[in-house]
């Protein structure tokens, strides 16, 4: 079906995962976006 990726983020074993995949992409816009604050 077409709802099982969001019946997913249910999981925590598949949430964690998601999270540790998705952290340094977070953590390089959050370091941009202070350092444009910041300068800019």
């Amino acid at each position: 079906m077409a709802w099982t990726w969001f019946h997913r983020l249910g999981s925590p074993p598949y949430i964690y995962g998601l999270a540790v995949r998705l952290t340094p992409w977070f953590a390089w816009s959050a370091a941009l976006c202070i350092l444009a604050g910041t300068y800019g």
